[in-house]
């Protein structure tokens, strides 16, 4: 495969990516708005530590992920907005750091 071709392949593989990317943000985007324009942040109102299967060491984060499915069958509305999906570090500590950042969640 010659330099040009190569190039092209990579060239269409960003794009690809990118566009990816915008459709996974616009999903999110539009779940907030219909939570509520004016709502900064979901609070929860369940005790999550009352909840038994979340009584347990887990060994992976889709592991996690399995449990939290359990409840949160509309994960888009009930996850993405709260602090469990949107934490970033504390200021001076790493710029850019958090789940809000990170491309893969685990």
């Amino acid at each position: 495969m010659n330099v040009k071709n190569r190039f092209y392949r990579l060239i269409r593989g960003l794009l690809a990516v990118c566009v990816m990317c915008a459709l996974a943000d616009a999903g999110v985007q539009g779940a907030e708005m219909q939570i509520g324009e004016n709502d900064s942040v979901v609070r929860s109102t369940a005790d999550h530590a009352k909840f038994k299967i979340l009584d347990q060491d887990f060994k992976t984060g889709p592991d996690v992920t399995r449990a939290c499915l359990t409840c949160h069958t509309q994960a888009a509305l009930q996850v993405h907005k709260t602090f469990h999906w949107t934490w970033e570090s504390e200021k001076g500590i790493q710029k850019g750091i958090g789940k809000k950042n990170v491309l893969n969640n685990f």
